[in-house]
């Protein structure tokens, strides 16, 4: 069992928040299944861009994500099995128009919303511009978003991050379970469609000419 939460002021979003000493990162694992990381450690922006976090054993488990002075591990990182669509998706997008055009989907890029918020999506989309933006140091926000929901994924964290990148401007996010075979697609939050089988995706209003079967987002994931 997980200790108890710390007596502190209570954080905005309805998270664990536990104390650890200065020069330690721990994650807490909840009993099976893990609902997510279990991080919540206050930090300043400085400490947080300066920390190596590529260090220890958790480093190829979790995301750690920046919200608002706090260093948070909200859900784990995609896993070998999910090759699939890390190889799949990006390729299909690639053969679109857009792809066509110069615009490519990237995997797990720290996206800053806002100067005290980062973001690690599964996939995003950045336009040739965007990318040139990027290369010159700039934050560009990705019009387009995909997160890869895992059994494991708490809902309400989820559903604060669509909160969070449509504020900033993200115009559609898909939410791609494996486990149903069925996509999402959120064009603002609480307005999601869900899709399957050969009900067609698209990315639109970002990108309208992605298109792509539900099953065949799935197919890339099984050979």
């Amino acid at each position: 069992m997980p200790p108890p939460p710390a007596t502190l002021e209570q954080p905005a979003k309805d998270l664990p928040m536990l104390e650890f000493p200065p020069d330690e990162v721990k994650v807490i694992h909840w009993p099976d299944p893990a609902p997510w990381g279990g991080l919540r450690k206050a930090m300043t922006k400085e400490d947080f861009e300066t920390r190596d976090w590529n260090e220890g054993e958790l480093a190829c488990t979790w995301k750690f994500e920046f919200n608002n002075g706090y260093a948070e591990a909200g859900e784990e990182r995609m896993k070998m099995k999910e090759i699939g669509f890390m190889v799949g998706l990006p390729d299909a997008f690639l053969a679109s128009p857009h792809g066509k055009q110069g615009s490519r989907m990237f995997f797990e890029v720290e996206v800053w919303l806002t100067n005290s918020m980062m973001r690690k999506p599964d996939f995003c989309v950045l336009t040739a511009d965007q990318i040139r933006q990027a290369k010159a140091g700039q934050e560009p926000i990705p019009k387009f978003m995909i997160e890869v929901v895992s059994p494991s994924d708490q809902s309400n964290y989820h559903d604060q991050k669509l909160i969070d990148y449509f504020k900033a401007g993200v115009e559609v996010v898909w939410h791609v379970n494996p486990r149903l075979e069925m996509v999402i697609i959120y064009t603002a939050p609480g307005e999601g469609e869900i899709m399957h089988g050969d009900d067609v995706c698209t990315a639109a209003p970002a990108f309208p000419e992605f298109r792509i079967k539900a099953c065949d987002v799935f197919a890339a994931a099984k050979l």
